[in-house]
């Protein structure tokens, strides 16, 4: 009834939203595994989807719900579709929803359920963003150390070519001298002759 009543709601409305969540919600259960699911059960159209539920209702608790469990995919629950491994700035977007679906909740023990679940999504993806933060800083000291070595090669090669331009002014200087006394020597030796 919930894809029934997504069909027949003008998309993008609340109450569309709404149900798309519910049927979501509906879907996941371990009684509907075996049931045919829609074209959008799939794990990139249900980021879509979800993304576009909470865009039009974003203070709906099934609909921020929804987004926090398609975001988590199987950080903390396993899921009933194929998830892709999330990355933790995903997980900590689902704790986000989950804080928000818990500020919706209709009663303290359901507000307590989502509240936990935030707790389990930072709980996961806390040590991957220090494991991301902390290769992204090792990559940027590679970097830093690639830059400086190459930095320290071109100036090598500056001071070289520099001192090269230096030797061959040096030596074009002495050239030109020796070329001066040359042509002043011929010239006594010309006046001489006189």
């Amino acid at each position: 009834m919930y894809l029934k009543a997504m069909e027949l709601d003008e998309e993008g409305t609340e109450h569309w939203a709404l149900a798309a969540a519910q049927a979501f919600d509906v879907l996941r259960q371990p009684a509907c595994r075996e049931m045919p699911k829609p074209e959008w059960w799939n794990d990139e159209a249900l980021k879509v989807l979800s993304a576009r539920v909470v865009a039009v209702a974003p203070d709906g608790h099934q609909q921020c719900a929804m987004r926090a469990v398609v975001l988590s995919g199987d950080a903390i629950y396993t899921t009933s579709w194929n998830a892709e491994p999330r990355t933790a700035a995903e997980i900590k977007e689902s704790a986000t929803w989950w804080r928000r679906c818990a500020r919706v909740a209709l009663s303290p023990a359901e507000k307590t359920r989502c509240e936990d679940f935030a707790s389990e999504c930072d709980a996961f993806a806390d040590p991957l963003l220090a494991e991301e933060e902390a290769e992204v800083a090792k990559a940027r000291a590679a970097a830093e150390t690639k830059a400086a070595e190459t930095l320290k090669v071109a100036e090598a090669k500056a001071a070289a070519t520099a001192e090269e331009l230096l030797a061959e002014d040096a030596k074009e200087k002495q050239q030109a001298i020796k070329a001066s006394k040359a042509k002043q020597g011929n010239g006594k030796n010309g006046k001489g002759k006189r």
